[in-house]
Order: C-alpha cells, then sequence, then structure tokens
C-alpha cells in the first residue's frame, strides 16, 4: 500500500471516529474501536470540531470530566455555548490558525472557566485533519490540565521569595543588633563614670536623670539583644534530625537551676517522644515557656507538667501551669514580638520569649497556641512533626 494509500486510511478511520461511526470492514475490523479505546483511555482531554463550523463532534471522558459536560451536552455545539465570549473567541481564533495555516498550533497556557472545577489551566496542541483530498475537515485538539502543577510552581516561586525576604530581615535585624549595642553600652559606660565623678556636686535632679539615662540605655541594650535572638530563632544553623526531648528537658532543667532552686517548683515530665527537629532551638523553645510558667506564678507552690500527645503526623507538646494565667482577649497579642501584658518594672523581661517560641515552632512546620482563663493558669500547646 502506498504512502498516500495509508494516509487516507488514517483520515477515513479519524473521521469515522470524529463522527462517532465504527463499520470498518475486512482486515481492518476492530482498529476504530482500539483506536476508540485509546482515545477514551487518555487522561488528557481529546476533542474534535467540524472544520466548517467549528461544532463539538467527539471528545473523551477526560474532556466530560474536565469541562463538566456529558458529551451528548457537548457534540454540535461551540465554544460560544460553554464558555465566556472572550474565552470562546480565543479558542475560535486559535482554531481558524490550525486550519487556515495548515498547522500545528501550541498553547502554553491556555485559562477556561469549567462548570465544576472552575477556573482551570490547560496546555493545548490543536492540528488539522485532512479529508482525501488533502483538505482540512476537522480540527483535532489535546489539552493536558496543568493547573495544579501551575498553582505549585507559583507557591514555590513566593516560597523561595519569602525566604529571600525573610534571610533579608533577619540579616537587618542582626546587623542593627550588633551595631547599635556597641554604642549604647558607651553610653552607659560613660553616663556611669559621669556620675561617679560629679556624684558629690551634682544635684539630685542631675543624678536622676543621670539614673534614668543608664536604665534606659540598659533597657534597650536588652532590647537589642533579644532582637539580635529573634532574628536567629528563624535561622537553622544545625541540620533537622531526630531528637530526644527528654534530653532537651533535661537541659533546660539544668539550665534554669538558679530558678528553679529560688522558686521551688514541682515540675513533672511526662515519658516524651523523639521528634524531628533542632536541638538548640527546641531547648530554647521549652526554657522558654518554663521560664515564663515560672515568672506569672501565682502565691500558691507552682506546679509545672510538660507532657505529649501522639496524632498520625505529629506529636503536640504541653507546658501545664497554675499561675496567674492569661485572659483569652490577649492569648493572640502575647505571640507578637514585644508584646508584654505587665509593666517592665512588675516582670523582669522585654515581652520577645513568646514571639521567639512561635518562630522556632514555625521553623519546624508546627504551631503553637495557649488554653488558658486569668487565676486558672496556662497550658501551652505546640506540634512538631514525628520522628522518620
Amino acid at each position: 500500500m502506498s504512502k498516500n494509500a495509508n494516509q487516507i486510511l488514517a483520515n477515513q478511520i479519524l473521521q469515522q471516529l470524529a463522527d462517532g461511526r465504527f463499520k470498518a470492514e475486512g482486515p481492518f475490523v476492530g482498529i476504530d474501536q482500539f483506536l476508540d479505546s485509546i482515545i477514551e483511555n487518555i487522561p488528557d482531554m481529546i476533542f474534535v470540531k467540524d472544520a466548517a463550523e467549528l461544532r463539538f463532534v467527539r471528545f473523551n471522558k477526560a474532556g466530560e470530566d474536565l469541562l463538566g459536560y456529558s458529551r451528548d451536552q457537548l457534540i454540535g455545539k461551540n465554544d460560544y455555548d460553554f464558555f465566556p465570549a472572550r474565552e470562546a473567541e480565543f479558542f475560535i481564533q486559535k482554531d481558524r490558525e490550525v486550519l487556515h495555516g495548515r498547522k500545528l498550533v501550541e498553547i502554553a497556557e491556555e485559562p477556561i472557566h469549567t462548570r465544576l472545577k472552575g477556573a482551570r489551566i490547560l496546555h493545548t496542541k490543536k492540528i488539522p485533519i485532512y479529508d482525501a483530498n488533502g483538505e482540512p475537515a476537522y480540527l483535532l485538539g489535546i489539552s493536558e490540565d496543568i493547573t495544579d502543577r501551575k498553582q505549585a510552581e507559583v507557591k514555590e516561586q513566593r516560597n523561595r521569595e519569602l525566604e529571600r525576604s525573610n534571610a533579608e530581615l533577619d540579616q537587618f535585624a542582626s546587623i542593627i543588633a550588633h551595631d547599635l549595642r556597641e554604642p549604647m553600652r558607651m553610653i552607659s559606660i560613660y553616663m556611669s563614670l559621669l556620675q561617679n565623678e560629679f556624684r558629690e556636686i551634682i544635684s539630685p535632679v542631675a543624678k536622676e536623670y543621670v539614673d534614668f539615662a543608664i536604665k534606659g540605655t540598659a533597657r534597650m541594650n536588652s532590647l537589642l539583644k533579644d532582637l539580635l535572638e529573634y532574628s536567629q530563632a528563624g535561622i537553622t544553623r544545625e541540620p533537622i534530625k531526630p531528637v530526644n526531648t527528654i534530653k532537651v528537658l533535661n537541659d533546660v532543667v539544668q539550665n534554669l537551676t538558679a530558678s528553679i532552686e529560688s522558686k521551688n517548683p514541682e515540675i513533672e515530665i511526662s515519658n516524651l517522644p523523639n521528634v524531628r527537629g533542632n536541638y538548640g532551638q527546641l531547648i530554647r523553645l521549652f526554657q522558654n515557656l518554663i521560664e515564663n510558667s515560672l515568672k506569672y506564678s501565682g502565691p500558691q507552690p507552682i506546679k509545672i507538667r510538660v507532657y505529649a500527645e501522639e496524632s498520625d503526623q505529629e506529636w503536640k507538646f504541653f507546658v501545664q501551669d497554675n499561675g496567674l494565667g492569661i485572659e483569652p482577649r490577649y492569648h493572640e497579642k502575647i505571640f507578637q514580638i514585644f508584646q508584654r501584658l505587665n509593666p517592665s518594672d512588675e516582670v523582669e523581661g522585654t515581652g520577645i520569649g513568646l514571639s521567639i517560641c512561635r518562630r522556632i515552632v514555625e521553623n519546624h512546620g508546627g504551631k503553637i497556641g495557649l488554653f488558658s482563663e486569668l487565676g486558672k493558669g496556662a497550658t501551652f500547646f505546640f506540634t512538631l512533626p514525628k520522628e522518620i
């Protein structure tokens, strides 16, 4: 059989498939059903339009599922019957480009509105199908739904931009904290020297002013130190690896020896699991939460309980105390940087400890929150991924 005869036969089969006619005879019985089965099982949308009026004459199951219409609803209709006018005009324009140019046209990203799935993005290829005389009789289209892939690419790009922005902010905060602490230290030193040098002759009012300046520089230095720590809490220098949280708590208790001896709390630590994380950051996380319980304790003997509960993908940790508690309206505020519920002269600190906790937890892919009422203690909770 000549090449031209093969082409004619192939076009006849494609036309039969497009028309829904399956009447091949002789040695070719079954070819039409075979091709039909292939088209029906291809996961991409396949459609055929007649060249004269660009009306649909064939659709596969993937096309029905994507557009949200049955082929009975689609056959005999055109793009204007299903899509917004601007979309339909774009589709028709590309169809004519295929038929008039007698060439394959590829649309890398083709937005389309579907009935059930909403807006989608397709990668479409369209080619003409010729009759026995070599004239375009049909248009064949194959469309791949690339919406999920495009969304993943956009998300990945946003994540890269966010990481870059966070890195720049961390670097900025680190530079400020380092560069400003030195002049603040110099101010504090020279104010103290001034106070000592002229303590016999300066007036009580002047002495009070100097005291204010020294205390102010000391607080500013403390704020800058905490700002530096906050910026570093978002940087994972050590690799994420399996961590024994019992060992983490033992180190925390040792770090807090002075506070524990002075306040004599009852600390109950349950059998804690292994997780995936940064060892140093997890020490800081638990230490900040236990310090918070010690700092905001009530008149009764202090009781602190640390335990964990398991779910499918993560562990949920709890640090529970019987301290002063926190009103529900402040539950979100306390995790914001430099937010305090008590005046600085009543409770030591800059109000950044819980902000650091949130940053560490989020850096590990978890969430943090609390249950608390005023006068009824507080239970902070956070999630960490399981050891895999």
